[in-house]
């Protein structure tokens, strides 16, 4: 009679392993229309991240090409191009930092080519909408002011070329911007607030080319307020 062999842990290890895998293929088979879509909207999610990837590193591609085309047409004097292209940039991407340029530059586009009104609203929809970059923010500034002095707004020219210095005090052209606050506010005759100006000036830009001037202003404007 043969010798009956004892079952040991090895051989209830491999028995659990065996039944535990005979139940899962059980149970897939059993679900397999749940398991295969679980597997599906895994790869369709995979799909999706790849292709959202792409197409975004295809549009920053575009909305870059799009906007050296503007800066080109720009650089050329070629402005009303420059406009269309700008809008065309803005329709497609509206939201990216392309955009806001695009923005930017049709502002300025409109502004040389006196369409002052038209410059306004863009300058102003940089400041509202885009404004990340503090130089191009700044020079909305200006430009706005600038267009409030061309439609001879001055008291709010003046108020847009004093909010330069205020929103971007390290600006280059912060100095010349409150030289400007200073000019505009005196012909709408608001000269405390012109005084305040070139006061501002001569305190926190004591080296600017734009010092002797401001000082020079600003005792007129003493003398003849007595």
């Amino acid at each position: 009679m043969a010798k009956k062999r004892r079952i040991s842990k090895h051989d209830l290890k491999e028995d659990h392993f065996v039944t535990g895998t005979l139940q899962f293929t059980a149970w897939v088979r059993e679900h397999q229309n749940t398991v295969l879509a679980g597997v599906a909207i895994v790869v369709v999610v995979a799909i999706l991240a790849t292709v959202i990837s792409t197409s975004r590193g295809r549009s920053r591609e575009a909305s870059d090409s799009l906007l050296g085309q503007v800066e080109m047409l720009y650089m050329q004097g070629q402005y009303d191009r420059a406009i269309e292209q700008a809008q065309m940039l803005v329709d497609q991407y509206g939201g990216t930092q392309e955009a806001g340029l695009a923005v930017f530059y049709m502002a300025d586009s409109r502004m040389k080519l006196e369409r002052y009104d038209e410059a306004l609203v863009a300058y102003q929809m940089y400041i509202k909408d885009h404004h990340r970059d503090e130089t191009v923010t700044a020079a909305s500034y200006t430009g706005s002011a600038a267009c409030y002095e061309q439609l001879e707004d001055f008291s709010q020219a003046g108020q847009w070329y004093f909010q330069t210095a205020q929103k971007a005090p390290h600006y280059y052209g912060s100095p010349e911007a409150l030289m400007n606050a200073g000019r505009c506010f005196t012909r709408a005759g608001e000269i405390e607030r012109a005084k305040e100006s070139y006061r501002l000036l001569i305190e926190n830009y004591p080296e600017s080319r734009l010092l002797s001037e401001a000082q020079m202003e600003l005792a007129t404007l003493e003398t003849t307020s007595l």
